[in-house]
């Protein structure tokens, strides 16, 4: 214990989910501080102690040392603390996966699919499928993908027709089991 008052500097706006997972640096910084939302009399004239709980990329230790420093401090020191990581999870504590919660196979993917419309020429349409195919096959862009949290995958146009009907298929039996209705 270092003997001094512990006092919360910073309202955290609960809408504004995990930022270091958010795509792109201009993104998770505008992220935290609509994240969080400084109590400046708590600052302003003041030497602070900040702790960081968890410190992935340093986006919001970065962050919130600058707006204690703009709310008034006279200095800000930053320490980090945290527990060993013994349940890795992105979203927080460890949760189970849908196999060990007794769902098995089950796989939630988000995609999506270029559609065009059904009386669309096939020598057409295997046009924009070759070239959508170069773009995501693209090692640049593959990169782009990655950097977002996303894969590319490139399927033929059956292939895409059989994915969306498993998917189909899938949706309808958990909505069947969930009891789910439309209102």
């Amino acid at each position: 214990m270092i003997g001094k008052p512990y006092r919360e500097g910073f309202v955290k706006n609960r809408y504004v989910g995990r930022t270091f997972i958010m795509p792109g640096q201009g993104v998770r910084k505008k992220s935290v501080r609509q994240k969080l939302n400084v109590i400046g009399s708590e600052f302003k004239g003041r030497n602070v102690l900040l702790v960081d709980d968890s410190i992935v990329r340093g986006t919001t230790s970065r962050e919130i040392v600058q707006m204690a420093r703009d709310a008034g401090a006279r200095k800000v020191y930053l320490a980090s603390a945290a527990p060993p990581v013994r349940y890795p999870n992105v979203y927080g504590p460890r949760q189970d996966t849908m196999g060990e919660a007794g769902v098995k196979d089950f796989i939630i993917t988000s995609w999506g699919a270029l559609v065009l419309p059904k009386a669309t020429p096939p020598a057409i349409v295997n046009k924009i499928s070759a070239a959508v195919k170069q773009v995501a096959d693209d090692p640049a862009m593959k990169e782009q993908f990655l950097k977002a949290g996303a894969l590319a995958v490139s399927l033929t146009p059956r292939e895409t027709e059989d994915f969306a009907a498993q998917e189909r298929t899938k949706w309808k039996e958990v909505i069947r089991i969930s009891g789910a209705k439309m209102e």
